[in-house]
Parts: structure tokens; sequence; C-alpha cells
């Protein structure tokens, strides 16, 4: 069950033996109000671009599986599994899956969702060595210009609040805003004496 924080059910649900195990909050960005650098400069050694054949979007799916490893909830999938329930979205196109590369080597990888309604990022990572260095965010940044580009204006995620990557600063740096959180309340059964 999901409850907004601080709502009047917190401590109902507390007292009843309920306690919150993960947060998610949604982030957007209004692509109407930034300013894209033309053209956009990756960070010295980095090169971004699309996914463009069956090997690359293996590679992505690669670069996603080993950055997210280790993260709660994530579990490993092959590449025929993700694929397939990565077409079966609404606003699926590979266009919209980039590669992060540092010296020719997958660093870094990006999935957006296209749907009418409203643009979304299904995924990011970058694999641990290459963290801190500004990968994540020229990922994002790209695919919000082309998601500007067609159209949409604006484009949000959702992101697990404690994400141990530091994910919420990635999110923050490429210009997105917090919108919201959500905590997710499994029941823990009362014990009584």
């Amino acid at each position: 069950m999901f409850q907004l924080p601080n709502c009047p059910a917190h401590d109902l649900m507390a007292a009843e033996g309920w306690s919150i195990v993960r947060s998610y909050t949604r982030l957007s960005i209004d692509l109407d109000t930034i300013e894209f650098p033309e053209p956009a400069q990756p960070p010295l050694g980095v090169r971004l671009r699309p996914a463009v054949d069956d090997q690359d979007l293996r590679a992505v799916h690669s670069v996603l599986e080993d950055a997210l490893a280790g993260h709660r909830n994530h579990r490993r999938r092959t590449f025929a599994e993700f694929d397939r329930d990565q077409r079966r979205r609404e606003g699926c196109d590979t266009a919209l899956w980039w590669l992060a590369e540092v010296d020719g080597v997958c660093a870094g990888a990006v999935i957006a969702r296209d749907p009418s309604d409203r643009a979304w990022i299904t995924w990011l990572g970058v694999l641990d060595a290459h963290r801190g260095r500004g990968i994540g965010t020229q990922l994002l940044r790209n695919v919000f210009r082309l998601l500007r580009d067609r159209g949409h204006r604006s484009v949000g995620v959702d992101v697990d609040t404690h994400n141990s990557a530091g994910a919420l600063g990635v999110y923050r740096a490429a210009g997105m805003s917090e919108r919201g959180t959500a905590d997710q309340w499994p029941h823990e059964p009362a014990t009584f004496q």
C-alpha cells in the first residue's frame, strides 16, 4: 500500500503494526524552461550515441543490468525478457535507447518512452567505475533534448528515494524537480500477548 508522507493515516497505520519499507519520489522537468547548449558536450572522453542495432540494444540491457545489480527488487532478466517487456510498454521507441561510452567501452545507458500524453525516463544506469563524472546527467539531458524536439513539454521519472547510487542527485543535476513522494507500507502483523 502506498500513502503520501505526513498524511493523517500515517500515525494510524503505524499504530496498527504497519511500517514504511521504502519511498519513491516523482520528479519532472519542464522542457520549455531549460536551455540546451548547442551541441551538447559530454564529459571529456565520453561519447553518447543511440542504440542503432541489436548489438547496441543488448549493450544497453547489459549496462543497465550491471549498473542496477544489488539494488533492492532488481531481478536479472535475459535480454529477450527485458526487450519483450520494454516493447509492450506504451511509447516504446528504441531511438530513445542511448549509450555512453568511455574510451570505446559502454559505461552508461538510458531508456526513455514517448507516449502521447507524457514522456518518461524508464531506465538510467551508469556502471560503478564511471559514476561521479556527469555521465548520467549528460544522458538525461540528451534524451530531454530529443523528447523536446518531438514536441513534449515535460519529462517525468519515479525513483527509489533512498537509492544507494544517489539517483535523486543525478536527476536533480539534470534539472529535474521533485513533485512528490509516496511511502510504501507493507503490513507487519501485530504480535499479541
